[in-house]
C-alpha cells in the first residue's frame, strides 16, 4: 500500500474494490479505512485526516470545470480536498470542489 499513496499507507485499510486516478496525490493520516467501492480521483492533493472512515461507494473527486457551458467545453481544473481527523463520510456520498 505504501507504493500506491503519496503518503502514509502503512495503516490504511481498503475494503476492494478500491478506484483512485494516480495514488501519488493523496496524502493519508494514521488509521484511515475505506470501505467497499470507493473512489477518489486525485487530479490534485488529497489530504485525509488520521482514523478517517469512509463507507461504502464514497466519492471524493478533485477534478471540476467551468460552470459556464462554453468554457465547460474548453477547460478542466482541480481543487484539492482536505479532511480533518477523525473525519467520517457515510454510505454513498461524494465530495466535489465547490
Amino acid at each position: 500500500m505504501k507504493e500506491l499513496f503519496g503518503q502514509g499507507g502503512e495503516s490504511v485499510w481498503i475494503q476492494p474494490p478500491f478506484f483512485c486516478d494516480y495514488g501519488s496525490n493523496i496524502l493519508l493520516g494514521e488509521r484511515v479505512f475505506f470501505n467497499f467501492n470507493c473512489i477518489v480521483l486525485d487530479v490534485c492533493l488529497v489530504k485525509i485526516g488520521d482514523f478517517t472512515l469512509f463507507g461504502p461507494a464514497v466519492q471524493i473527486y478533485t477534478a471540476t470545470h467551468p460552470m459556464n457551458a462554453e468554457l465547460r467545453r474548453k477547460q478542466e481544473y482541480a481543487k484539492p480536498s482536505k479532511s480533518g481527523p477523525m473525519f467520517g463520510l457515510a454510505v454513498e456520498r461524494s465530495s466535489a470542489p465547490a
